[in-house]
C-alpha cells in the first residue's frame, strides 16, 4: 500500500537541499457570480419602505503541491430583507425590519472517486481521495478531510422605537432570530489520518525504567512509512444533522445629555438562546456522557435529552458610557465605557453531542513505540472495517473505542469590555488621542481529551492513570476557557487639508488565553488535567504595532505652489500627481515549539522540553546572515519517552513586519466631463524581506529555520475612466 501511495508523493531534486526540495505554486481558481435588486419607496409623508435581494455563487479550487490534495470551497448565499421606517410624531420614530438569509457554505478535500479502494485502504468513511499522511521531518501529503459545511436558513425580525424627550433619547426594541440549519460536520478525518515517526526503524534501547524505547537520532519516519508501520491513525465522520433554535434580544437604552458638555449612555439588554434542538429522525442521534459511571447516555434510549444541555437564562448585558468636554481643557474630549457582550448561538459544538459509536464512524489506532512489531500495519488491518450496529441498552453498556462528549452544563460565552480615551485637537485639522482598551472573556469554547493519561503533579503519561480505560479517548467540548486583552493605543490624525492628510496609530498590547486549538479534533492544549498550564500568548498577539498612512497631493503643476503657471502640455506630465503611502512596523506573532508525541496520548499537542530562552546558542541573531535561524535548535529537546514537554504555549515571538506600500496616482482631465485616472501601486515597495515563523517542531530537518517568506514586492498599474 505504501508503494501505491508513493504515486501521490513527489520526490525532490536533492535530499540535501534546504529549506525545501519541492517547489510549486499550484493554479488556484475562483469564479464569482452575483445578482441583486433593490426597492426604495415613500408610502405617504411619514413612511418609507426599503427592500433588497442579493445572491452570490462562488466556487474555489485550491489544490496543493502533491497530486490529489488540497481543498475546494463552494459558497452560495442568498439574502432578502424589507424595512419600514415610520415617523409617528416629531419625537417618535419606529423601525420594523424583516430579513432572511440562506448561506450554503461547504469545503472539502480534493479527491478522486474510489481511490482508497484502489489503494486497498479499508475502514474509512470517505474512499474518494488520498488519506492524510504525516511524516515526521518530511512534508505531509494527502487530504484527510471530506465534505464539511452547513446550510443555514436564518429568519430575523427587528423592532426598534426611538423616543426623544427633553435631554433624553430613549431607544427600546428587540430582535428575534430563528435558525434552521443543516450541518455536515466531523469529517475532518473521514478519509483517515496516519502518522509515521522514527519509531519502528529506530534502534531500541532500555529506558530509565528498563523498558525498550526508540533511540533518538536513529531510524526514519519515511522508512517506517515504506514498511507501513504508523504510530497512530484516526478516522472520524458522522451523518448530516438538522438543528433548530431561537434567539431573542430585547434592550433599553437612554442617552442623557446631563449638561451641554457631558453626555451619559445607560442601557440594559438580555440575550436568550434556546439550545439547538435536533429535528425529525435526528432526535435519536444525540448523547451525553456520565463522568461518574463512564457510560454514554443515548437520547435514542431515553437516557438523555436530544438538546443535551439546558437554556442559559441569566445573560444580562448592562452597558454604560460617557463623553465629557471639560471647560478647563479646551479642545479635549474624554470618553469612557464598559459593557457585557454575548455572541450569537452558532451550534459550533453540537457534533460533540452526536459523534459516538452507533451514530458516527469514530475509530483510532495506536502502535506502542516500545515494541519492535506494531499491531496495526498498512494493507493488513489499517484501518479495521467498521459496521454500524443498532443502539440498544446492551450496546450502550458495553461501548469501547472512541466517543465525543458535550458539556451538559453548557453556558453562553461572554466578554466584559471597557475603555477610556482622551482626545485633544491641536488645531482645526489635527488631533491626538490616547486610549486604554481592555476585555476579559469567560466561558470560551475549549475541548480536550478527558480520558487523560497524565500523572498529577508531574509531566509523566501513565496509561493506568486514565479514568476511562475502556475508551481510546473521550473528546470533551465545553465553554470553560478564558481570555484577556489589554492595550494602550495612541493616534495622530490630520484631516485632508492643503493637499495633505496623515494618520498614525501605535498599539502596545497583550492578549492571553488558555484555549489554543486548531481543527475540530486537533486541540493545541497539552495536558487535559491542567488547562491553566496552557495559559500563554494568544496566537494573534502582536506586542507592538505602528502603522501610518498618508495622502499627499504633490504641490506641482497648474493651480499649485510649484510651476503653477506651467503650460497645458508640461502640466500634463508634471501636474496632478498624488502620492499615497501605508507603512507597517510590528513585532511578530507567537508560536509553540512542538516535539514528536512519544507518550501514547491522543488528541494533544505535544511540546518540547525547553533548555534555554530559545535564542541562546545563536552566535548571530540576524537570520539574514546566520542561515535563516530564528531560534537555536540546541535550546529545545524531545522529552523522554512517556513524558510531556515542559515548555509552555506560544512562548516565542516570531519575525516581525517592516513594510511599505506606496501608490502614485494622476488624473488627466478632458474637457469638463471626462477624466482619465492612472494609478501605480507598489506593495512591499522596497522588496524588504519579510519572514514567516520558523519550523517549530523538534526533530524536523529545518527545525529553528525560517522556510517561508511573506509576500515579495508586487506592482500593479491601473487606468480608470470617469465621466
Amino acid at each position: 500500500m505504501a508503494q501505491k501511495l508513493l504515486a501521490y508523493y513527489l520526490p525532490g531534486s536533492s535530499l540535501t537541499t534546504r529549506p525545501l526540495n519541492v517547489f510549486e505554486d499550484p493554479v488556484q481558481t475562483q469564479s464569482s457570480n452575483q445578482v441583486g435588486g433593490r426597492l426604495d419607496a415613500n408610502l405617504g409623508k411619514n413612511n418609507t419602505l426599503f427592500g433588497q435581494y442579493l445572491r452570490e455563487d462562488s466556487p474555489v479550487n485550491n489544490p496543493a503541491v502533491f497530486p490529489v490534495s488540497g481543498l475546494f470551497y463552494h459558497m452560495n448565499t442568498q439574502l432578502a430583507m424589507v424595512q419600514l421606517t415610520s415617523t409617528l410624531s416629531p419625537h417618535l420614530v419606529n423601525e420594523l425590519r424583516l430579513g432572511w438569509t440562506r448561506p450554503s457554505l461547504f469545503y472539502g478535500g480534493i479527491g478522486q472517486p474510489g481511490l482508497e479502494k484502489q489503494l486497498g485502504l479499508t475502514g474509512t468513511a470517505d474512499t474518494n481521495g488520498v488519506p492524510g499522511i504525516t511524516l515526521g521531518g518530511f512534508s505531509a501529503f494527502g487530504t484527510a478531510q471530506s465534505l464539511i459545511g452547513n446550510i443555514d436558513n436564518n429568519f430575523q425580525a427587528y423592532e426598534a422605537l426611538n423616543y426623544v424627550h427633553g435631554n433624553h433619547e430613549i431607544k427600546l426594541g428587540s430582535s428575534m432570530h430563528y435558525v434552521r440549519t443543516d450541518q455536515e460536520s466531523a469529517n475532518f478525518n473521514a478519509r483517515g489520518t496516519l502518522v509515521f515517526n522514527s519509531v519502528f526503524t529506530a534502534k531500541l534501547t532500555p529506558g530509565a525504567s528498563g523498558q525498550l524505547a526508540p533511540m533518538a537520532g536513529t531510524g526514519s519516519s519515511f522508512a517506517d512509512f515504506l514498511l507501513g508501520m504508523p504510530v497512530s491513525g484516526t478516522v472520524t465522520s458522522m451523518p448530516r444533522t438538522h438543528f433548530r433554535w431561537t434567539e431573542v434580544n430585547p434592550y433599553l437604552q437612554d442617552t442623557w445629555k446631563v449638561r451641554p458638555s457631558f453626555t451619559v449612555n445607560i442601557g440594559i439588554g438580555w440575550y436568550l438562546a434556546t439550545p439547538p434542538n435536533p429535528s425529525g429522525n435526528d432526535k435519536k442521534y444525540p448523547h451525553a456522557f456520565d463522568f461518574h459511571t463512564g457510560k454514554v447516555l443515548f437520547a435514542a434510549l431515553g437516557q438523555s435529552s436530544p438538546e443535551v444541555y439546558g437554556t442559559d437564562w441569566n445573560n444580562f448585558s448592562p452597558r454604560m458610557g460617557f463623553a465629557w468636554q471639560p471647560k478647563f481643557l479646551s479642545g479635549t474630549v474624554i470618553r469612557g465605557g464598559a459593557g457585557v457582550y454575548y455572541p450569537s448561538q452558532r451550534a459550533l459544538y453540537q457534533l460533540f453531542g452526536i459523534s459516538a459509536p452507533g451514530v458516527s464512524i469514530i475509530q483510532s489506532i495506536a502502535n506502542s513505540p516500545n515494541t519492535p512489531q506494531p499491531k496495526y500495519v498498512l494493507g493488513e488491518n489499517v484501518f479495521p472495517p467498521i459496521s454500524q450496529v443498532p443502539i440498544t441498552p446492551e450496546f450502550a453498556n458495553n461501548l469501547t473505542g472512541t466517543t465525543f462528549a458535550l458539556d451538559q452544563g453548557e453556558r453562553t460565552p461572554y466578554s466584559q469590555q471597557w475603555n477610556l480615551s482622551v482626545q485633544h485637537s491641536l488645531d482645526k485639522n489635527t488631533l491626538v488621542e490616547v486610549a486604554y482598551i481592555g476585555s476579559q472573556s469567560r466561558k470560551l469554547p475549549i475541548r480536550w481529551n478527558t480520558d487523560d493519561c497524565s500523572v498529577p503533579g508531574t509531566l509523566a503519561c501513565d496509561a493506568s492513570a486514565r479514568p476511562f480505560p475502556q475508551y481510546s479517548y473521550v473528546f470533551f467540548a465545553a465553554n470553560a476557557a478564558f481570555g484577556s486583552y489589554n492595550a494602550l493605543t495612541a493616534k495622530l490624525q490630520r484631516e485632508f487639508s492643503g493637499g495633505f492628510s496623515f494618520l498614525a496609530n501605535y498599539t502596545w498590547s497583550k492578549a492571553l488565553t488558555n484555549t489554543m486549538q486548531g481543527g475540530a479534533n486537533s486541540p493545541l492544549n497539552q495536558i487535559a488535567s491542567c488547562r491553566n498550564c496552557d495559559k500563554g500568548m494568544a496566537g494573534f498577539n502582536v506586542p507592538q504595532n505602528l502603522m501610518a498612512a498618508a495622502v499627499w497631493q504633490l504641490p506641482v503643476g497648474k493651480g499649485r505652489r510649484l510651476l503653477g503657471g506651467t503650460s497645458p502640455v508640461l502640466n500634463g506630465f508634471v501636474g496632478g500627481w498624488t502620492l499615497d503611502a501605508i507603512t507597517s512596523f510590528s513585532q511578530g506573532n507567537p508560536f509553540t515549539v512542538n516535539a514528536p508525541n512519544n507518550t501514547g496520548a491522543v488528541l494533544t499537542n505535544f511540546r518540547a522540553n525547553r533548555l534555554s530562552d530559545g535564542r541562546t546558542g545563536l552566535n548571530n541573531t540576524n537570520l539574514r546572515t546566520n542561515g535563516l535561524y530564528w531560534m537555536s535548535p540546541s535550546s529545545f529537546a524531545t522529552p523522554a519517552n512517556g513524558y510531556f514537554g515542559n515548555s509552555g504555549a506560544n512562548i516565542i515571538t516570531g519575525p516581525g513586519l517592516n513594510n511599505w506600500d506606496l501608490a502614485l496616482q494622476k488624473d488627466f482631465q478632458f474637457r469638463e466631463r471626462w477624466r482619465l485616472q492612472f494609478r501605480s501601486e507598489f506593495f512591499n515597495a522596497w522588496n524588504h524581506a519579510q519572514f514567516a515563523n520558523p519550523d517549530s517542531t523538534v526533530g524536523d530537518a529545518n527545525f529553528g529555520q525560517v522556510t517561508q517568506p511573506r509576500d515579495a514586492r508586487e506592482i500593479q498599474f491601473g487606468l480608470k475612466l470617469l465621466w
